[in-house]
């Protein structure tokens, strides 16, 4: 028994003997604590982890950039319904009331990671079907906005069960290169809906079928969804199978299963979720303003805004989507990609950069109403900066934040929680003002 035991240690020290030892709180001032110089290649099979979580987590949030990503649908479907405000509200809505009940009744201590992510999935593309099933000539007319409404509503509520424990699994090394991974998965899905959604508006464009582009692409966009959320669950089975990445999973499940699951209001928790925000004071506030001024910022003013010059002569249609929407998720992206030029930035510094992003409502609202800023150009070149600095102070403040926390794990679900605000504020800030007439429709 002992030898058996023995064995057993040995291969795990096999497996885990790249790693540093995991220290807990970190220094203030860089990005990077001093154990986080491990390079992915050095941790076994780190780098089929990265692609894995980064994967998966695209696979996430392709769903919600489905339907953000097909604003041009709407309007031309349900033009009175400003699905463009309204839809990320729900979204953002949702995504904030389903993380706040699983920091108040502790949901992640009954259900293990697979059993969070691969119904998760299985729901995804369960909505996606119903999306495509709605959209046929019999049912749009029934409802079709309230469908679309509620596939935005659940698609937050799947997302935080699925993105928590990818988060999670990520928090369990001692680098932030794989919560890294994950972030930049919500940028992939960003800039792939959009290449997508171009591609199959430009084949239907060049096959001159006489059918509606719009349906065209909507059903086909949306299968793809569908199918994505199949090759992502058997992309999370192999991930987890890494044997290192397996033996952290089976040490966390252990914790889990030995520890309180009755779902109950945990009051100790709360208080230490409470002082963890304390703790996470700058990285939470960085993660919040953000997102909020993103979200207030984009889609729904700029997709408002009045085609003018190349746009109004040639592509009226194609301002929205793909440019508005392309313009912040491709620059997002570069963004994230980008962390690792400012990796000793700090955390007071990332909160006042957030803050300062305030300052890009004036170029927003001078190009849309009143329109003092005629050339859409000039638009799209804003929302570039709006995206690059969202990818990057995001990025940064949610892969510090955790590791400068008491509790790591605790602080990756409190830097979470002001993501999810920060877009659900962003986003009632929008509606409310075009549901107050600003910005006024062009005509």
């Amino acid at each position: 028994m002992g030898m058996a035991h023995d064995g057993e240690a040995d291969a795990e020290a096999e497996v885990t003997k790249p790693l540093r030892a995991e220290s807990g709180v970190q220094e203030e001032g860089s990005v990077f604590g001093p154990e986080e110089s491990v390079a992915v290649s050095d941790i076994g099979g780190g780098n089929a982890i990265w692609w894995g979580l980064g994967f998966v987590n695209m696979a996430t949030i392709w769903a919600y950039q489905t339907l953000i990503t097909a604003q041009d649908v709407y309007k031309e479907k349900f033009p009175d319904a400003n699905i463009a405000f309204w839809g990320t509200v729900v979204y953002g809505i949702a995504l904030v009331v389903a993380h706040v009940a699983n920091l108040v009744f502790s949901i992640e201590t009954h259900l293990s990671f697979k059993a969070r992510v691969i119904p998760g999935f299985m729901v995804t593309a369960l909505i996606g079907t119903i999306v495509i099933i709605w959209q046929t000539p019999a049912l749009i007319h029934h409802g079709g906005p309230a469908v679309i409404l509620i596939a935005f509503g659940l698609t937050g509520v799947v997302n935080t069960f699925i993105s928590g424990p990818l988060y999670a699994i990520a928090g369990l090394f001692p680098t932030g290169a794989f919560t890294g991974a994950v972030n930049i998965g919500n940028a992939w899905a960003g800039v792939l809906t959009v290449v997508t959604e171009t591609v199959i508006r430009l084949i239907f464009k060049a096959s001159h079928s006489g059918g509606n582009p719009y349906t065209f692409t909507m059903y086909l966009f949306t299968g793809i969804m569908v199918a994505i959320c199949i090759v992502a669950i058997l992309v999370f089975l192999s991930t987890i199978r890494v044997p290192v990445c397996a033996e952290k999973i089976r040490r966390a499940e252990e914790a889990r299963l030995s520890g309180d699951r009755s779902l109950r209001i945990d009051t100790q928790r709360l208080k230490a979720v409470w002082e963890t925000i304390k703790e996470l004071k700058y990285p939470a506030i960085s993660q919040f303003w953000v997102f909020f001024v993103s979200l207030a910022l984009w889609p729904g003013i700029p997709c408002a805004t009045k085609p003018d010059g190349w746009f109004a002569t040639y592509n009226g249609d194609w301002l929205c989507s793909p440019f508005i929407v392309g313009a912040f998720n491709v620059s997002d992206f570069l963004g994230r990609v980008s962390t690792k030029w400012f990796e000793r930035m700090s955390m007071e510094t990332c909160m006042w950069l957030s803050l300062s992003r305030t300052l890009l409502v004036v170029p927003v609202v001078l190009s849309v109403d009143p329109m003092k800023i005629k050339s859409n150009w000039v638009l799209i070149v804003v929302l570039f900066v709006v995206g690059w600095s969202n990818g990057l102070l995001s990025t940064l403040s949610m892969m510090k934040g955790p590791r400068i926390a008491s509790r790591p794990e605790l602080g990756a679900y409190v830097m979470v929680l002001f993501l999810y605000l920060g877009i659900a504020c962003g986003a009632i800030t929008a509606a409310v003002l075009n549901r107050n007439g600003w910005p006024k429709t062009p005509t």
